[in-house]
Parts: structure tokens; C-alpha cells; sequence
């Protein structure tokens, strides 16, 4: 008789019973995938404090997984939890050390609205720099008690050397995994200066000034691209619509 291969079900109990309830099957945010070059990872609808805690976990295993410090941070804000948001914010730029300031500021700056005057100040204070000690230890939920060792997480990587063959898409992802964010915009602007008929370069590069909210930045590319029947016309076109469009108007 040969072995089955086992199936792993995670269930979360009822209040009532104490037994396991499929309605209330949810899975584990550390496990989503997400889309190479994406700065937002997804937060499933519904998750709360214990998949928050599972994340303030999986940090301390994996320190060096920059897709759970987002995880963690945008379920955090989106929990409405000032402390936690915090102290994932501070151990993101723990692990970071001295470099993604791109993805550190793009964070803080959608956070901010639920930080109070003194996070704001100590995570400013730490922009741009590895926090010492001393400031993880004043962040009472912090799970990474001071800043990494060398060899951070993320490392400035340098261009390789351009060949024919080269994958200007799988490079600018691999900037953005790195947290170099601005690197990727350049290499893609100049990707499209040279395959301005690409339509995955050009919405690679629209995504990440989605992300970044740049309306203006959108703005130009229209001007540059949005005047003809093509598809990346209608690319820029759309998107310079929908970013002047006011909140909450279809």
C-alpha cells in the first residue's frame, strides 16, 4: 500500500466549541505570493492580531525577509495598530541598515496618518541610517532587539554589464527587491527611450509611480506617449485620467 502524501489544513477554532470551523479557514499572510516588483504586498480581508502576531513571528526567524516586514506593517496600519506599526517599521530599518530608503520613506509616508508625534520623529531620525541599540530597545514591540549584523538583506547592487540579451524587466525587479526603487525607475525610463513600443516596460514603470502616488511623473509620460491609438497610448491616457480624477469618483 503506498503512502499518501500528507495535506496540511490550518482551521481556526470557534468560540462556541473550541472545534475547527472551514468558515473560518484563513491563510497565513507569511505564505501569499507576491508579484515580482510589487512595493504593496497583499493583506487578505479579515486577517486581525493573529496573523499579526504570525508575522512579528515569522520576523524574527527571517529576519531578513522584506516581504513579511511589509506584510506586517500594512496589516498592522490597516488594524489601526499605532504601537505594532511602529515597532514593524523599526525593524524594517533594522534590517535594512543603511540602504532601501526609497522603500522606508514610501512606508513611513503611508503610514504616518496613525504614528504619533514621537514615532514620527524617532523613525525620521532613522531614515536614513541603521538604528542603534539604543532606539530598538525604546521600541517596546520591537522583535529585533538591535540592528542586524553585516551583510543586511538588502545590498546596492550595481548594473551589470549590458548585453543584447539583457532583461531590462528582470533587472528592474531585481532593483526593486533590493529596495532601490529610483534605480529601477531610471533603468526602465531608459528602457522605454530605447523600446518605446514595449508595453510591459511601460507599465512596469506606471506601476511603480502608482506606488509612489506620482501624479506628475504620470503626467509627463502621457505627455510623451499618450497621443496616439496605440496601446501605450491608451496605458498613459488611463492612467493620467485616473490620477487626477478626486477621491472616490469612478
Amino acid at each position: 500500500m503506498n503512502a499518501q502524501t500528507p495535506t496540511l489544513v490550518i482551521r481556526h477554532a470557534t468560540p462556541d466549541t473550541g472545534e475547527p470551523s472551514l468558515d473560518a479557514l484563513r491563510f497565513e499572510p507569511a505564505f501569499l505570493d507576491v508579484a515580482p516588483g510589487r512595493l504593496r504586498p497583499p493583506v487578505l480581508p479579515g486577517c486581525g492580531p493573529r496573523e499579526l502576531a504570525h508575522l512579528g513571528h515569522h520576523i524574527c526567524r527571517t529576519p531578513r525577509d522584506l516581504a513579511t516586514h511589509t506584510r506586517r506593517i500594512l496589516l498592522a496600519h490597516a488594524l489601526r495598530d499605532a504601537d505594532e506599526t511602529f515597532a514593524a517599521l523599526a525593524d524594517l530599518f533594522a534590517a535594512l541598515g543603511d540602504v532601501g530608503i526609497a522603500l522606508r520613506r514610501t512606508l513611513l509616508q503611508r503610514t504616518a496618518g496613525i504614528l504619533s508625534t514621537d514615532h514620527r520623529r524617532a523613525l525620521e531620525a532613522m531614515l536614513t541610517r541603521a538604528p542603534t541599540v539604543d532606539e530598538m530597545l525604546a521600541v517596546p514591540r520591537a522583535r529585533l532587539s538591535s540592528p542586524l549584523p553585516p551583510a543586511p538583506v538588502v545590498r546596492r547592487i550595481a548594473r551589470a554589464v549590458v548585453t543584447e540579451d539583457a532583461d531590462p524587466l528582470a533587472e528592474a525587479n531585481e532593483y526593486l527587491e533590493h529596495g532601490q526603487v529610483d534605480e529601477a525607475r531610471t533603468l526602465l525610463e531608459q528602457a522605454i527611450a530605447e523600446q518605446p513600443d514595449t508595453i510591459a516596460l511601460h507599465r512596469a514603470l506606471l506601476d511603480i509611480h502608482r506606488h509612489a502616488r506620482d501624479a506628475d511623473a504620470i503626467a509627463e509620460m502621457h505627455r510623451r506617449h499618450g497621443n496616439a491609438d496605440d496601446e501605450v497610448s491608451v496605458l498613459w491616457r488611463t492612467a493620467a485620467r485616473a490620477s487626477t480624477r478626486p477621491a472616490g469618483v469612478e
